[in-house]
């Protein structure tokens, strides 16, 4: 019994390993903040990525990084992006302050992967309303570019936020006013209707 666990361990192994193996995975460009690998994201918004993206670097040593490439070549986007995320080093070694947004455009799937050092200030939830509210409302009107723009400045504004950091970029300026209502108009309004 022992014996057949331990072959069919290594023969996961195997066949994972030959998945990474036959995926080409991109190495980053000289922007760092930005990979557009299908030209979807406006001149104008790359270089304000590179701007904000740079600066949170250098005030919190956080990197956040968007990351567009067109297929994800038979992976899943939660494997494809955990092995970007690793082979690329985004991020503090030691810190593990790192955020990628992975957008994979003829698959039509994206993902935000957050590293360890960052989990308190990016939970899943808060990291769904980010999709929810700045990037897929976008990409339904196929406007993939703003949807990329948005979602990494709501995504810096989170982890200057947890390092306590003003940018001199206004991030709040840029966002798009969410037309959901937050948890704080929700429970004021639960407290006035109680008493």
């Amino acid at each position: 019994m022992r014996v057949k666990r331990t072959f069919y361990l290594i023969l996961v192994f195997l066949v994972i390993s030959n998945v990474l193996l036959a995926v080409d995975f991109p190495k980053p460009t000289p922007y760092k903040y930005i990979n557009d690998y299908v030209g979807v994201v406006e001149p104008e918004y790359v270089q304000k990525i590179i701007s904000v993206g740079k600066e949170l670097e250098n005030k919190t040593t956080a990197q956040v990084t968007a990351v567009v490439i067109d297929s994800l070549q038979g992976m899943t986007i939660e494997e494809y992006a955990v092995e970007l995320f690793r082979r690329w080093g985004i991020g503090q070694k030691g810190k593990d302050n790192g955020v990628l947004l992975l957008v994979a455009i003829n698959d039509r799937q994206m993902r935000i992967e957050v590293g360890y050092g960052l989990e308190g200030a990016i939970p899943d939830g808060k990291a769904g309303r980010i999709r929810d509210e700045y990037i897929i409302p976008y990409f339904k009107e196929g406007d993939y570019s703003k949807g990329i723009y948005y979602g990494y400045l709501a995504l810096v504004k989170e982890v200057a936020k947890e390092y306590n950091v003003e940018l001199t970029f206004d991030v709040d300026a840029e966002l798009p006013k969410s037309s959901s209502v937050d948890v704080e108009t929700i429970a004021i309004i639960i407290f006035i209707v109680i008493f």
